[in-house]
């Protein structure tokens, strides 16, 4: 006898309700079919009675069981009722379609077939589809909700009446499920015979309803479809949808063409073309901030930006294009002839071209080389720039925007690169002077101690206020060496911690500083030598 029949307690202690038994993996195939009747009639039951751990306990089979299963429980009904068809049946309360739903998910996951009929050859859910699409209640039927989510097709294809088809419409689209998912069924709905002029409570146009609750996406997402009308709206609506159908745009919601044919009904619904115009300069540079290419190219080839050259937030659109390096919108905006502010472009293109070689920006950067003011404005940046102490560019940068600025006046680069080595050499005389003065100030003995270390560590060590200077070079060699090695904040950090303590203690702390530090380098260097061995054995 089984460990369930000798009385031990399962993990599923309310599976006595349902007369759960003893389960023999070694029975034969004659008491096989005997079993698995039982055993039926316990998941029927275990459905009826909206038992979620029995039903997924009874389940937890393989698949030629569960098959078995669930023909079972078609042979044991006149009507020959699949599983499915008495989960949807199944009766309670409201609060009590979340335990259906969730019978009904794992009576499919577990194989059950949404398309399985009875003897009269009616579908699981039709008897479902029909009390929760004919009720007068507001509230979405959730059990048909669930399965046009999750099972779109074979439910949709139950679904005969317009009205039926416009209720669906309405919870699919107002629903808090993924907005992408909701429009793809919505659009086999409006496929199948769904009204997207439909009014919720008779009055309402969805459109409307689904605007001003909440749902925008939903709502431009209608503004799309060919048959919808927006006769009647109120101007603000229209207002309203246009300015949300060019942000949702970037959504995949609309292309060229929808995004035209919209436009062209909310026109005809009176959108006021001054406001067109208003609002789509800045819908233009949002386009170019967040890199909405679609849009922008959509609004520039429907010419609903009058004027170029405003400014928005004291920049032009072309200004916004070459801050961001887009080369298609550039390029966009300068056969349309759109300006751009010359000081502003040379103070982004020099910082641009000097610290990089990005191909976006060179593109950019050539195409301003036809204005004047810009060739002159980075000229003498370029120039202002080899005139400071350092540059941080590479002879490789100077010489490139020398000659595509210059290029009859080559020579005008070497004048200013001996220029730039004459001033290094002078503050490296000029360091080379202060810290001369830093090391009289040693005492002898300290002179001596400073000589044996490496000139940057010399250099590290002079930075350092003189009583931290005096404390590492009380320091044995090997100790101040390594200590000398930290970045000189992180140094300066650790001496400023001690500063406080006696003599003895700071030496005693900056000792142990210098176990820590030891102790690291040979766990780096084990991690080292670990990883070259790994690679010497993929190798």
């Amino acid at each position: 006898m089984s460990a369930i029949g000798q009385g031990v307690k399962t993990p599923w202690e309310n599976l006595s309700l349902y007369g759960v038994g003893e389960i023999n993996s070694g029975i034969h195939s004659s008491a096989l079919k005997a079993d698995i009747k039982e055993e039926a009639g316990k998941l029927i039951r275990a459905v009826q009675q909206g038992s979620i751990e029995t039903v997924r306990f009874l389940l937890n089979k393989n698949d030629e069981r569960k098959k078995a299963l669930f023909d079972a429980v078609q042979g044991n009904n006149e009507e020959k009722n699949t599983i499915l068809h008495i989960a949807s049946l199944r009766e309670g309360d409201e609060d009590d379609e979340d335990d259906t739903i969730e019978i009904i998910k794992i009576l499919i996951n577990a194989g059950a077939q949404v398309t399985a009929v009875n003897s009269i050859g009616q579908s699981p859910f039709a008897n479902v589809i029909q009390d929760e699409l004919t009720s007068y209640s507001d509230c979405p039927g959730q059990i048909v909700l669930y399965l046009l989510m999750n099972h779109t097709d074979e439910i949709i294809s139950l679904i005969k009446e317009t009205q039926q088809l416009n209720k669906c419409l309405f919870w699919v689209l107002y629903s808090e499920e993924d907005c992408k998912d909701q429009v793809k069924i919505a659009q086999k709905l409006v496929d199948k015979g769904a009204d997207v002029n439909m009014r919720i409570d008779n009055s309402v146009p969805i459109i409307e309803y689904l605007h001003e609750n909440g749902s925008t996406f939903q709502a431009i997402w209608l503004l799309k479809q060919e048959s919808i009308d927006l006769s009647g709206l109120a101007e603000s609506l229209i207002k309203g949808l246009f300015s949300h159908m060019a942000y949702y745009n970037f959504k995949g919601v609309f292309n060229f063409e929808d995004f035209k044919r919209s436009l062209q009904k909310l026109k005809e619904s009176g959108l006021d073309l001054s406001f067109i115009q208003l609002c789509s300069q800045i819908l233009l540079v949002n386009a170019i901030i967040l890199d909405m290419d679609d849009l922008a190219v959509a609004i520039l080839e429907l010419n609903l930006v009058a004027n170029l050259s405003e400014k928005v937030e004291d920049r032009t659109v072309l200004d916004y294009a070459i801050q961001k390096g887009n080369v298609k919108i550039f390029n966009e905006l300068i056969t349309r002839c759109a300006v751009f502010d010359a000081d502003r472009a040379v103070k982004h293109m020099f910082k641009k071209i000097s610290g990089s070689f990005e191909c976006k920006y060179l593109d950019i950067y050539k195409e301003l080389l036809s204005s004047a003011a810009f060739v002159e404005g980075m000229g003498n940046k370029l120039v202002s720039k080899l005139q400071q102490p350092i540059s941080e560019f590479t002879k490789e940068r100077m010489t490139f925007l020398q000659e595509t600025l210059n290029p009859n006046n080559k020579s005008i680069i070497d004048v200013l690169i001996n220029k730039q080595k004459e001033r290094f050499e002078f503050l490296y005389c000029k360091q080379q002077m202060l810290k001369k003065q830093k090391i009289q100030k040693l005492s002898p003995h300290d002179q001596l101690l400073l000589s044996r270390l490496t000139e940057e560590n010399q250099n590290k060590l002079l930075k350092l206020p003189i009583n931290n200077q005096n404390i590492l070079l009380s320091l044995p060699i090997k100790k101040r060496s390594r200590l000398l090695q930290l970045p000189i904040k992180e140094l300066i950090d650790t001496l400023r911690s001690i500063q406080n303590q006696t003599v003895e203690k700071q030496l005693e702390l900056l000792g142990e500083k210098f176990k820590q530090l030891v102790k690291k380098d040979k766990q780096k260097e084990k991690e080292q030598k670990l990883l070259i061995a790994n690679l010497s054995n993929r190798c």
